[in-house]
């Protein structure tokens, strides 16, 4: 509304866009409230004169455009907006109001869509001076309040450390943000409310506008890693990983800004051994779940480096080629399949490809005993000991693990059978006998590709 008032009494002709979850959802909340008040309120009457709908051009259900071209438009999210205009003007503020709850936050697929339309449907339908603002509360670690938070660009306000505001400002003085509104006391209560129904987590999303796992959150934020690096190869055939930059989760803004402050020294040559897990999907229809094939850099501490993962709805001789063709790339000491129609399936195929290529593990039938959650839960100290580290850009594998247990598993299925026989690489003696032989030589100039052994 101050927005509005200020673009008719300056005549810079805001074309202002609401955006909520649904179109009709902000024409009755935001918009009516802006009709409402310009045309009962005496107070703006007597400042600004009569904006009602007596003078109006357009006084609609979702849009309105007053006398001096300043335009309201409702939108709801994920509707089509790029190339948008009225009276050829594009919006120079959008305002997205509370576009995400608990109904459309459920799967990581939904929540990334919902970025997507920003990014590529909101922000450049914008004019060139235009501004986006987005006011919400946190309800998950893939929404976008968190993922904005963490983007470089975007500036987040608000009464704590970090951005966002709390509605207690001061503990111990007990003090609430807005007393006259929700009193300390009454805070207190709605938290003691929450606490006793074990939905504390409600609480802190709505009121202190912080993030807390629930009980049922078995891998949390804090437990990623994450690194940039690629695998590379001896003459003799050993892998190494190649390791540039390591940063945690809460690391993840400042590296979006600066990935230098991140930088090893110099990079590390890390020898690991491969492994790798495939998810077969039994069906290639829209909704269902997505064949997966993970592999990991193991290293000497059985640090897990999950390296670029294949994730794709795809007919079985599509996933037989990519599997044979990922052998090749990464040689995994060990591939994990599970046991069923598509593991005979594979083996036949690649027993009798031209290549007469041989998989360890390939033929060996997996059959897992223990239910899927039983085995996910197993998986969990690997990350509370943040031994499972991520490259950029793995989302999917990321959403599966903060929605666990609801939502899609593929990824972190493939990642489960990857994992069925690690060991470390058995090259690192011969990388400590070179490392020895360097420091009795003490030559500077010897060879550090790796690529003589002793």
């Amino acid at each position: 509304m101050k927005t509005l008032l200020t673009s008719i009494a300056s005549g810079k002709r805001e074309y202002i866009l609401m955006i909520g979850k649904t179109q009709k959802s902000v024409a009755a909340k935001s918009l009516h409230y802006i009709k409402f008040h310009l045309t009962y309120n005496e107070r703006i009457r007597e400042v600004y004169g009569d904006w009602s709908k007596a003078t109006a051009e357009t006084w609609g259900a979702f849009e309105i455009i007053l006398a001096d071209g300043s335009i309201v438009a409702c939108l709801g999210l994920n509707q089509p907006i790029t190339g948008l205009n009225l009276l050829d003007r594009r919006p120079t503020l959008e305002i997205m109001d509370d576009v995400q709850d608990i109904h459309n936050t459920k799967t990581g697929e939904s929540m990334r869509g919902h970025l997507r339309w920003l990014l590529g449907e909101a922000e450049p339908a914008l004019d060139d001076d235009g501004k986006i603002i987005n006011i919400a509360t946190p309800k998950h670690e893939l929404g976008l309040v968190i993922e904005l938070k963490k983007a470089y660009g975007w500036f987040t306000p608000g009464s704590r450390e970090g951005g966002g505001y709390d509605a207690i400002v001061d503990e111990e003085k007990k003090l609430s943000l807005w007393p006259e509104k929700v009193p300390y006391a009454e805070l207190k209560e709605k938290e003691k409310s929450a606490s006793s129904m074990n939905e504390l987590r409600l609480y802190y999303s709505e009121y202190r506008c912080q993030l807390v796992g629930s009980e049922e959150q078995l891998f949390r934020p804090e437990y990623f890693r994450y690194y940039r690096g690629n695998l590379t190869y001896d003459s003799f055939g050993n892998q190494f990983l190649k390791i540039t930059h390591l940063w945690r989760e809460s690391d993840n803004k400042n590296f979006r800004e600066d990935p230098g402050r991140f930088e090893l020294s110099e990079p590390e040559m890390r020898p690991v051994a491969t492994f790798t897990g495939c998810d077969p999907a039994s069906s290639q229809r829209e909704g269902a779940s997505y064949a997966t094939i993970v592999t990991i850099a193991v290293d000497a501490q059985l640090n897990m480096f999950v390296l670029p993962y294949f994730r794709k709805r795809v007919s079985p001789s599509a996933l037989y080629e990519e599997l044979q063709k990922r052998y090749i790339e990464y040689k995994p000491a060990w591939t994990t399949i599970e046991a069923n129609g598509y593991q005979v399936s594979l083996a036949e195929q690649l027993r009798n490809s031209e290549a007469g290529m041989f998989m360890a593990g390939l033929r060996q039938k997996h059959i897992t005993r223990d239910s899927k959650d039983t085995r996910h839960e197993r998986m969990e100290p690997f990350f509370y000991q943040g031994r499972v580290f991520f490259a950029e850009g793995m989302e999917d594998l990321k959403s599966d693990l903060l929605l666990y247990p609801r939502g899609k598993r593929d990824t972190l299925d493939g990642l489960e059978f990857a994992t069925t026989r690690i060991h470390g690489p058995s090259h690192v003696s011969t990388v400590k006998k070179m490392s020895l032989y360097k420091e009795r030589m003490g030559t500077e100039d010897y060879s550090d590709s790796w690529l003589a052994v002793v």
